[in-house]
């Protein structure tokens, strides 16, 4: 079989924070407010910064792709989103993850092969091939195993 290529559009939302500078935990939040106002000099005004920017990963969506994105470095924070859309229209040996790969689907014995990788809080497993029912899904899904099971859910409804 030939593999064909492809592009692949997916998607991260982020939050953006503020967290607290380690060494000024444990102060009070009049201290820490009379320490950002600490930088007066004359009659300028130099806030001093008691935070630091932390940008977390919170929903990630894959769209039809292969489970290759899975080992790309450029995608670690699809891997560390809270919830991660995920999807795997191939539940079962009725197509093999070489035919998956030749459609340009992701498998779930990949994403089982994949496991250890996966830092999601949820992963909402969508697009499921029409041959499979909705039982056959929702029991391939209940089968999985640590480190999966219980984060791993079909969306069946409207796919």
């Amino acid at each position: 079989m030939s593999s064909r290529a492809r592009l692949v559009l997916g998607y991260v939302v982020y939050s953006v924070k503020q967290k607290l500078k380690q060494e000024y935990a444990g102060l009070s939040g009049r201290e820490i407010r009379d320490l950002r106002l600490s930088g007066v000099e004359g009659r300028q005004i130099f806030v001093v910064a008691v935070t630091n920017t932390i940008t977390v990963p919170e929903i990630a969506f894959t769209g039809d792709t292969m489970s290759d994105f899975i080992a790309d470095s450029d995608n670690v924070d699809v891997l560390r989103a809270k919830i991660l859309i995920l999807e795997s229209t191939f539940i079962n040996d009725t197509v093999t993850v070489e035919d998956a790969k030749e459609y340009g689907h992701t498998h779930l014995s990949e994403i089982v092969g994949y496991a250890d990788k996966f830092q999601n809080k949820a992963i909402l497993l969508i697009h499921f091939s029409a041959r499979h029912k909705r039982e056959e899904i929702e029991a391939a899904v209940s089968a999985l195993e640590p480190p999966l099971s219980g984060r791993v859910f079909a969306l069946t409804q409207g796919f």
